[in-house]
């Protein structure tokens, strides 16, 4: 009964703080973040924010190297030069080569450049929902931790919170039901040793 008491002088402050502890997860829950989420999603919305620049950059930048009279011309053109001449000086020879290298990955850099901005996505519509989620887990952040990760720990630790008032509201509610079946136990004794006296007094005045 002890037990039961102390669950029930408890009750009010276990239904505040179950009801606090709730709304907290279902504000944290619609948003549903996942830890150190913000930094893939300020990458993400740094490339959205500049994505005309980053275009434009990139394909300038192919420009000059792979456009005609660019970098790769001028650079065929020196390759070409020193292969007049090849096989004459060991030393040349080898610059010759670092040469023809140069000009392959400067060939090959023109056509990976102008795939970044081929790849590069002007989306206003993606940008807006970038910036409502950085929003919506900025306010998370403010009230439940330092960064996504530790409001997704806060979140574990306020669901197990719960689990362990739900167990107390159903422990008192079994206690409650085994205290109730041990009354009517001893009111059905009781009730049976009244009539058991009852009985015996009645069988004594009839012996006297």
């Amino acid at each position: 009964r002890r037990e039961l008491d102390g669950l029930r002088t408890e009750q009010r402050e276990r239904v505040r703080e179950r009801d606090r502890l709730q709304y907290e997860l279902d504000e944290i829950d619609a948003v549903d973040p996942r830890p150190d989420e913000e930094h893939e999603l300020d990458s993400d919305l740094r490339r959205l924010e500049h994505a005309e620049s980053l275009v434009t950059a990139a394909r300038d930048a192919a420009g000059l190297l792979n456009h005609e009279d660019g970098a790769r011309d001028a650079l065929g053109i020196a390759v070409a030069g020193l292969r007049s001449v090849s096989e004459v000086d060991p030393d040349l020879d080898e610059l010759h080569q670092q040469l023809e290298r140069l000009a392959s990955e400067v060939q090959q850099l023109g056509i990976d450049l102008a795939g970044y901005a081929d790849g590069i996505e002007i989306d206003p519509q993606a940008l807006e929902q970038a910036r409502s989620r950085r929003s919506a887990l900025a306010h998370l952040v403010r009230k439940y931790g330092a960064d996504t990760r530790e409001v997704c720990e806060y979140a574990d630790r306020a669901r197990a919170r719960v689990a362990v008032l739900e167990r107390d509201d159903q422990r008192e509610v079994l206690l409650a039901q085994q205290l109730d079946a041990l009354e009517r136990a001893m009111d059905d004794a009781a009730g049976r040793l009244r009539v058991a006296r009852a009985d015996a007094a009645q069988q004594l005045q009839l012996l006297v």
